[in-house]
């Protein structure tokens, strides 16, 4: 089964198009804007016709600023900042899809394998190959 960690924007409703996976999971880890992107995910799923999930995990805790409804951090360079957010949204989508059933994991620009080794120049999505 082919995954794609899909926001609903641009980048990742044209991968959803190109690419056709099984299966488009949207993360809603509470940011401010999820209600939005997840309406525009599914919208988007039904449009393509492909099957759409939402997990739901709450890191509000993690992030700061606008997005996450909380002043900006001291730490942060931009207003909004949520460290390592994508490598946690990355995680979350291989354990959701590891429990059944996941051969293929797509996001990003670049390719990986499950080794974690970079694959040779590729410049189709990154994916994450996993072993049913």
């Amino acid at each position: 089964m082919k995954v794609l960690l899909f926001s609903g924007g641009l980048d990742s409703s044209a991968l959803a198009s190109w690419k056709r996976p099984d299966v488009c999971l949207t993360i809603d880890y509470g940011q401010r804007p999820a209600s939005g992107e997840i309406a525009a995910a599914k919208a988007i799923c039904d449009e393509l016709r492909i099957r759409h999930e939402l997990l739901t995990v709450d890191l509000r805790a993690l992030g700061s600023g606008s997005l996450g409804g909380k002043p900006q951090s001291s730490l942060a360079q931009a207003e909004e900042w949520w460290p390592y957010r994508n490598q946690m949204l990355i995680t979350l989508v291989v354990f959701r899809r590891n429990e059944c059933c996941a051969s293929l994991l797509k996001f990003g620009q670049a390719e990986t394998r499950r080794a974690l080794a970079l694959s040779r120049s590729q410049t189709s999505p990154t994916s994450v190959t996993s072993r049913t």
